[in-house]
């Protein structure tokens, strides 16, 4: 089976939504890097303030773990303005996006896990590729686990662990999935 905690598999939306805060600076940095270095027509130049080029080019160079991220981030946080000079989910880095939101079918069981208070990735955008996901024909055993954050999801004292281990000792009997759809 595949077990995904909120994962970022509609990068469109959670992008769109993350735009004008300092953590959608961070987190889209990452996301421009990638796909400016995948796809010759996503120039971080389109997508960058003047202003904030430097900032983004020394994020896009660190790791999230990497103690200078902090730098960053405090950067980040006493900036003026979003890093974007336009949405990152519009032109051709929206359209590298969409193009790689993961729908073909998995043809094992599914279990998607997402916090309720998650910031990061939002229960929206993850309601919203479910029920697209679910629409297609895709069995997902979708839980939301109200007040866990992103990473409060998978950390001590959260319900989604041994609900994790017992959907993985299920896989490994084969005992039959539960989809939610």
């Amino acid at each position: 089976g595949v077990a995904a905690m909120a994962p970022a598999a509609n990068l469109p939306v959670v992008l769109d939504e993350l735009a004008d805060s300092v953590i959608g600076g961070v987190f889209g940095s990452f996301a421009l890097a990638a796909y400016a270095g995948s796809y010759p027509d996503v120039e971080a130049r389109d997508y960058v303030r003047p202003g904030a080029r430097l900032m983004v080019q020394s994020m896009q160079q660190r790791c999230l773990t990497d103690p200078g991220t902090l730098v960053s981030l405090a950067t980040a946080v006493f900036s003026d303005a979003a890093p974007w000079s336009r949405n990152p989910a519009e032109g051709a880095l929206g359209r590298r996006l969409e193009e790689n939101i993961p729908t073909l079918p998995i043809s094992f069981p599914v279990l998607l896990a997402q916090g309720g208070a998650d910031t990061l990735i939002s229960s929206a955008a993850q309601d919203s590729y479910v029920a697209d996901r679910c629409a297609a024909g895709q069995q997902i055993n979708y839980r939301t686990y109200e007040g866990r954050d992103h990473m409060g999801l998978v950390t001590d004292g959260s319900a989604l662990l041994p609900e994790l281990y017992e959907w993985t000792a299920d896989r490994l009997t084969r005992a039959p999935a539960v989809d939610t759809c």
